[in-house]
């Protein structure tokens, strides 16, 4: 299923400006026997979190969370949300280790966090992420695929599907960007 994250009902638009907090959203491949288990939205941010019945975002074995940080793109910014983001991962779990790739999406620049758990305290089980932050003209995105158990090949096939599939779009051009071949995450020549 293509989950075009969905953010408000639009205003009218003129075709060329840039895309605003309102219209700019991440568009993601989420396979089909994924069902949305929580969303919410207020006006700093929007999240949706996805799993495969009968598992609930409670009690969940695979986790798909996309975030949409409105008009945070250049506050505090892709380097500084990440920073933080890491941190607060750190400090619910003591051991955790990360590795940061940098890239784009869609000519947008882009970090790929891998990072492990290997004892969650709040859960007693390991968690593993792959997460995409993405710096768009006016919003954060992010999406994570999560695992509370060692990542596994068919996890690393779901992770793959995910980030490949990623597309910065706006709602009023949203015809032209689904018709348009997903650049998906994109690591930086070295």
């Amino acid at each position: 299923m293509l989950l075009p994250l969905l953010l408000a009902a639009l205003p009218a638009g003129q075709a060329g400006a840039l895309p605003t907090a309102d219209t700019e959203m991440l568009r993601i491949d989420v396979p089909d026997d994924f069902d949305i288990g929580y969303r919410a939205r207020n006006g700093v941010q929007q999240m949706i979190e996805m799993v495969v019945p009968p598992e609930t975002v409670e009690a969940w074995t695979t986790l798909i969370t996309s975030q949409m940080f409105f008009d945070a793109a250049r506050r505090p910014g892709l380097d500084g949300f990440y920073q933080t983001w890491r941190g607060s991962m750190h400090r619910a779990c003591p051991g955790l280790t990360d590795t940061l790739i940098r890239g784009t999406v869609d000519g947008k620049p882009a970090l790929r966090g891998r990072l492990s758990c290997p004892n969650n305290p709040q859960t007693g089980k390991p968690e593993n992420l792959d997460a995409v932050l993405i710096q768009g003209d006016a919003n954060l995105m992010m999406v994570q695929v999560a695992f509370k158990h060692p990542i596994a090949p068919r996890d690393t096939a779901l992770i793959d599907r995910i980030t490949r599939s990623l597309k910065v779009c706006d709602q009023r051009t949203l015809a032209a960007c689904s018709a348009r071949k997903a650049t998906g995450f994109l690591p930086a020549a070295r």
